[in-house]
């Protein structure tokens, strides 16, 4: 367990809120877009835990120190073409979709809802912030994310901002 800490994901400890995320790529944004909203909070923590497949590692850790926690994770839906039968069918493929649609459960079995609560993103984060597929391809979702919404002229869509709000309260 102790190789999935390390200087940055150790703040957890000291925050009085933490948001364990999937990825870089919600790290980066939230508070990007908190302090463009003006809801941004220094005590609340957000850590990237590298995979969805992380995410459970973390929540038992903040449910042991009884320290308040959301988790938002994507649905990752299996897609009807991965299917059997469907025109992209490949068993490994499915097969993987399925673990990947499986962890939603392990996921809300391991919360502890007197201190921790969960937000589902239907499909996924970065789908819901409308970044360009060559500019991700080209620089990274991370950097291509910052790169958007850093420009003040760039709307924040109203789920977003939904979410963001979530995060700070």
């Amino acid at each position: 367990m102790i190789r999935f800490f390390n200087p940055d994901r150790n703040e957890l400890f000291f925050a009085r809120k933490v948001v364990l995320v999937e990825g870089a790529t919600e790290k980066v944004v939230l508070p990007l877009l908190a302090r463009r909203i003006g809801c941004f909070d220094h005590t609340v923590s957000i850590i990237d835990c590298g995979s969805k497949f992380n995410l459970t590692l973390y929540i038992r850790v903040l449910n042991a120190f009884r320290i308040p926690y959301l988790v938002i994770y994507d649905e990752d839906p299996i897609d009807p073409e991965l299917r059997p039968g469907g025109p992209r069918y490949d068993p490994d493929k499915f097969k993987e979709a399925q673990r990947t649609f499986k962890e939603n459960e392990k996921i809300e079995n391991t919360i502890d809802p007197q201190i921790g609560e969960t937000m589902m993103i239907k499909d996924n984060f970065e789908s819901l912030l409308d970044i360009s597929k060559s500019r991700v391809e080209k620089i990274g979702k991370p950097l291509a994310a910052a790169e958007k919404f850093s420009n003040e002229n760039v709307e924040i869509p109203e789920d977003v901002k939904r979410i963001v709000r979530k995060v700070y309260e």
